[in-house]
């Protein structure tokens, strides 16, 4: 009599041993490339994994080298200081997240199984097609969301864990990078019903704020990170593409021929015009977000979009390197019925388990991480809002 207990029914055990290979093997044989790091411009991880969820935010200024102290003859130099000082501290957040091989994908390989009576290479193909599946969404999401940290972070100096970004989860937590208050600034070129100001000079006031971070400030400016829908707001706005046209062309005598300039302009004309009259790179960010939803009353899932990087807000970014990712240690308790993998150099754990009640098997995520910026006290805001 055949006994059709729980290793029966396990797929991924079939799959894998129809590669000789195990569920850590796998996982590193199979994402070793695709997955190598975060898209996290500026935030590399942390090299230390730490056993608690508190973080601290250490202060660090972008390198410079500072010249030598003179001192008497017989006297010691001072220690050059490597470290900051703290600017706080908080919790880091928890991600989780997973995918179920139900009974009905169950059946269908069970079924193919008792018809052909092996465990054919076609259906090891299928077996590993749907871990590599789940598996590849379980960790792009959460490279989605260490990028969408790293984005939130960076545009508005603190990361909100919201409704509109978690509707599945905890909300009502917000974590702030401490940018200092007068590294804030506020400018006003539309009306609240849209139309622009008058008089509005956009590309001088953007040159005038990297020259007073640089030369009253004393602080560097790395480059300008803006989202991509304010950025083409930006060189849309008539003030703009007049100035360009000057640039452009220094010998036009009229307002009127030098828009006509300024309009016949490609994008990456335009883009390169702005970082010489300003003296800064800029980085358009253009990525969005994705979450999913589900309604109660509908019984649907939705899976709405978020801009990753707030729009309406030009950040001046002191350094290539703005922070690093601060990572949890994660425990795993020995569990001889559940199959343990660990990515990201032991940050993450996927786990793969078999519920017999429910009838499935469940591929899950873990990572405890945090994109924490260390060059605070040297960024700078500018956000263009409408005029009261």
């Amino acid at each position: 009599m055949e006994v059709r207990d729980r290793e029966f029914y396990d797929l991924i055990a079939r799959g894998l041993e129809n590669n000789g290979i195990s569920f850590q093997d796998y996982i590193d044989e199979m994402f070793a490339e695709k997955y190598n790091k975060p898209e996290t411009p500026g935030f590399d991880w942390e090299p230390d994994m730490q056993d608690d969820f508190e973080f601290k935010q250490i202060s660090a200024t972008a390198r410079v080298y500072t010249m030598a102290t003179y001192v008497d003859f017989d006297s010691p130099g001072p220690v050059k200081h490597t470290e900051g000082f703290e600017l706080g501290s908080d919790k880091m957040p928890r991600m989780k997240h997973e995918f179920n091989i139900d009974e009905a994908k169950i059946r269908l390989h069970m079924q193919a199984l008792q018809q052909f009576g092996v465990f054919s290479e076609r259906m090891a193909q299928s077996v590993e097609n749907l871990l590599f599946e789940s598996t590849d969404m379980l960790l792009g999401g959460n490279y989605n969301s260490l990028k969408f940290q790293r984005h939130q972070a960076v545009s508005k100096g603190q990361f909100d864990i919201i409704a509109e970004n978690n509707p599945q989860g905890i909300t009502g937590v917000s974590i702030d990078f401490h940018v200092p208050g007068k590294n804030r600034w506020e400018i006003a070129w539309w009306k609240k019903d849209g139309t622009l100001n008058a008089d509005i000079t956009p590309l001088e006031d953007l040159k005038n704020k990297v020259t007073y971070i640089r030369q009253t400030c004393y602080a560097p400016v790395d480059h300008i990170e803006v989202n991509k829908i304010t950025w083409d707001k930006f060189i849309m706005i008539p003030a703009v593409r007049q100035a360009l046209g000057y640039i452009k062309n220094p010998l036009v005598t009229t307002a009127d021929a030098a828009v006509q300039i300024g309009v016949s302009l490609l994008d990456d004309e335009m883009k390169v015009l702005v970082e010489k009259y300003v003296g800064a790179p800029i980085t358009i960010i253009d990525s969005v977000s994705v979450v999913e939803k589900f309604d109660k009353k509908t019984r649907t899932v939705s899976t709405p979009t978020l801009q990753s990087f707030d729009e309406n807000v030009f950040v001046f970014v002191p350094s290539s390197r703005i922070g690093t990712i601060k990572a949890v240690t994660p425990i795993v308790i020995n569990d001889p019925a559940a199959r343990i993998a660990f990515y990201d150099e032991g940050r993450t754990v996927i786990t793969q388990t078999f519920d017999a009640y429910n009838k499935v098997q469940k591929i899950s995520s873990e990572l405890t991480a945090l994109c924490v910026p260390n060059v605070v006290r040297q960024m700078y805001y500018l956000t263009v809002k409408a005029s009261k």
